[in-house]
């Protein structure tokens, strides 16, 4: 059977690295895919569970130096603080030694004669390389062992060498002439890990939205004991630990403080006639266990309501479910399906038309792990004031819940695992670096090389060989290259997470900016249907009695309009070689807002021709096709791709997923079916069609973001390598980049574009 995971990898440092490990997981009997993130350090396999095994996987990549977390017991978030703590006191320890060796080599600090200055330095030198540069000459090691290499085989030959070669001078008699280089090799390790350093607090704030996310997660319940035949009297409802699993770890203290209430708790089984007992680890919560959740807390699974009371309502409470829906109502909870309008309260909340429509996210629970959508499917008007979904917020009231989903079953796990799946894809520009990241390693090693032997055969003499080739090695960074892109897909993805617009894979952002005609489906998309009319006389109603346009679906029907595609469609599909992509790579993108044609936009219904243009018009959209069916529907995007262009699906039931599947880029309303959401690529969490334009835009600064991490980490190649080279002796000009100056550009190439991906995090 296959399954899909995302595993935590630990030890990668560069592109190399990545591209490593994938290969090294593709390559096992079983696997059918395997993506490997550099920036979100997450292995996203696909494999057969009866071949192939997550100890398998572990083994494999162990044996070429990195390590998959795949032990319940072991947290990924205590490893990587464990190994920032060690990074840091590294990096401090080297720069005490590279002040050292600096002052001795410099002879800032007299120590007796020259030959006792670079006795002293080398004891130093030797220190730092075995206590702050081991892990990159063990590293190098399994990785030369494999016929791989990576960063850490650049920085271990170029310490190694200018290392070994200041050695030689120090020790054999009668070189006392030529110059050392243990303050450049001390210089690099330090430069290397202050890079490193400042590169991980960076890519931990890349990561922020999972956090975000996770954060919303409690850690605790408060579970309703309740008499039981095997436990006697008061004991807690909590069943094996087979239906329980782990669930987040980012909350406050703050956040699960019992806050107090006026009304009196029921009596009888649900919840009456027993205390509530303190807060319990929310591992142990299994499926039916009855819960308590009060005022300002967090509800911590997902279940079904048994009883509820607040003073706006003495039969009902009222959730806060904007994390799900973007909707800032409050939304009434009770264990009545159908409640009356009480005296006093707000039509807006107790039985407004948009509760109705988001029956279909707050009254199931998540999807079994066989189907990929995280939020439930509708089950009727009304279902929705029974059910309640982990991290949304009690607003108003008391409530008592009966779990139905625990732990990664919730809708908010399944959501957190999508993020997650998404940050871990990779784009199809993603791929042309990893392949490029393969080669790069042993090609800069080759051009270390020639620099060293035409030095020596130009007559520049050992010490100016030694000097060119460590630089190069130095200089030359595949980091840079490697976080280009999955940085910028981090804050992207995790950005329109942020705004309610879950994107399950990379390539899909991709694709957004490209979009040149969009096609929407109408009831349930660009309408709201009215569940309470008489289904007989439809017909004869007014079509504002039978459905109403969503709220602000004109104004994003409009700002979608207002970008701007090309006089001539898009191609559908890029070339695949490398010079075609660097080509692409260099061409500044198009500016959707600028000069171009307005971005076509149909309507689709199954509606008859007269509703079907009442609504076209009023939602300001100009071609539209009535009375069609789900065939029409998939033709319709056929059409439009034969003409060139790249399409956006937009829809939200069962009559929609062949066209969603066909469609470049589908998209499904967050209130729709899971079939819809199953297919979709993006899915619009809420019902405010703002997120659409909001969405297309966001695309475009994200690739406009990877092109430029790209663009200046090939320039930096481009133009340091031949500098750290000594090139400009050749034409007169006497300037050189010295291995210790190098180090000190590699590691700024790497940190500035991790700074300047999270540029997206501020951008409008």
């Amino acid at each position: 059977m296959l399954q899909k995971k995302t595993i935590p990898v630990v030890g990668m440092a560069c592109s190399s690295c990545s591209a490593h490990v994938e290969k090294t997981l593709s390559s096992l009997e079983g696997m059918q895919a395997a993506s490997v993130n550099l920036a979100s350090r997450l292995a996203l396999v696909e494999y057969d569970d009866t071949r192939l095994t997550p100890e398998q996987m572990k083994a494999a990549v162990n044996a070429i130096g990195f390590d998959l977390i795949i032990e319940q017991d072991r947290s990924v978030e205590e490893i990587e603080r464990r190994e920032y703590s060690v990074l840091r006191r590294r990096t401090l320890l080297a720069w005490l030694f590279a002040v050292g060796v600096m002052a001795i080599s410099m002879g800032w600090l007299p120590v007796g004669p020259q030959a006792t200055a670079n006795q002293l330095a080398l004891i130093l030198a030797l220190a730092c390389l075995l206590t702050c540069g081991r892990q990159f000459y063990v590293s190098a090691w399994k990785q030369l062992r494999h016929g791989i290499a990576n960063m850490d085989t650049l920085v271990a030959f170029s310490t190694g060498i200018s290392f070994l070669y200041s050695s030689a001078v120090t020790l054999i008699p009668h070189t006392s002439e030529l110059s050392i280089f243990f303050d450049a090799s001390v210089m690099i390790i330090a430069f290397v890990l202050t890079g490193r350093l400042l590169e991980e607090r960076a890519k931990r704030a890349t990561a922020s939205s999972i956090r975000t996310l996770m954060g919303l997660q409690p850690k605790t319940a408060r579970v309703v004991p309740t008499p039981s035949p095997s436990r006697g009297e008061g004991s807690l409802n909590t069943l094996s630990a087979d239906n329980s699993s782990t669930a987040g770890n980012t909350l406050s203290a703050d956040d699960t403080a019992s806050k107090s209430h006026q009304t009196p708790l029921p009596s009888g089984g649900e919840g009456g006639g027993f205390e509530v007992g303190q807060p319990v680890p929310l591992s142990t919560i299994s499926i039916g266990d009855i819960l308590e959740v009060h005022a300002g807390e967090k509800i911590p699974v997902d279940g079904r309501v048994t009883w509820a009371t607040s003073f706006m309502n003495p039969d009902a409470a009222f959730v806060d479910e904007s994390m799900i829906t973007g909707e800032p109502t409050p939304v009434m909870k009770s264990p009545t399906p159908t409640l009356p309008r009480r005296e006093g309260v707000s039509p807006s909340i107790s039985s407004s038309l948009k509760d109705k429509k988001l029956d279909a996210i707050s009254t199931g629970a998540a999807t079994s792990k066989a189907n990929n959508s995280p939020l439930p499917a509708g089950e009727g008007a009304g279902v929705g004031l029974l059910r309640v979904l982990a991290g949304t917020i009690v607003q108003q009231g008391t409530l008592r819940m009966r779990a139905t989903q625990v732990g990664e079953q919730t809708a908010l796990a399944q959501i957190i695992n999508m993020v997650q799946q998404a940050q871990g894809s990779k784009a199809p520009v993603q791929r042309v670096v990893d392949r490029l990241a393969m080669i790069f390693v042993p090609t800069v090693a080759a051009l270390s090389l020639l620099t060293f032997v035409v030095w020596l055969l130009c007559g520049g003499g050992l010490q100016q060989a030694v000097i060119s080739a460590v630089a190069v090695l130095v200089i030359a960074c595949p980091c840079a290259m490697g976080l280009a892109t999955p940085t910028a897909l981090m804050v992207g993805i995790g950005k329109a997470a942020e705004q309610n617009i879950l994107i399950k894979d990379a390539t899909a952002l991709e694709l957004l900016r490209k979009v040149s005609a969009v096609v929407l489906d109408k009831t349930g998309t660009l309408t709201i249907p009215n569940q309470n009319i008489d289904f007989t006389r439809a017909d004869s109603l007014p079509f504002e009695e039978r459905e109403q346009l969503k709220p602000h679906a004109r104004e994003a029907i409009e700002r979608l309009s207002s970008l701007k595609t090309h006089p001539l469609p898009l191609p559908k599909r890029e070339g695949s070689s490398m010079l075609s992509w660097l080509k692409r790579l260099f061409t500044p993108l198009p500016d959707r807002e600028g000069q171009g044609e307005s971005l076509p936009i149909w309507m689709l219904s199954g509606d008859r021709e007269d509703a079907a243009a009442y609504w076209a018009e009023q939602a300001g959209i100009k071609h539209y096709r009535s009375q069609v069916k789900p065939q029409d529907k998939e033709n319709l995007v056929r059409e439009l791709q034969q003409q060139g262009h790249v399409v956006a699906m937009v829809g939200d039931g069962i009559n929609d997923s062949q066209a969603l599947a066909l469609a470049d880029v589908s998209i499904a309303i967050g209130t729709g079916t899971d079939v819809a959401m199953d297919v979709a690529q993006v899915t619009l969490m809420g019902t405010d069609l703002r997120a659409l334009p909001e969405a297309v835009s966001l695309s475009h600064r994200t690739v406009s973001m990877i092109h430029q991490n790209l663009f200046w980490a090939f320039i930096y190649n481009m133009v340091c390598i031949p500098l750290a080279a000594g090139l400009p002796y050749a034409f007169g000009i006497p300037f050189q980049i010295t291995p210790m100056w190098a180090s000190a550009l590699m590691a700024l190439s790497s940190v500035s574009v991790v700074l300047n991906s999270l540029r997206l995090r501020y951008q409008k």
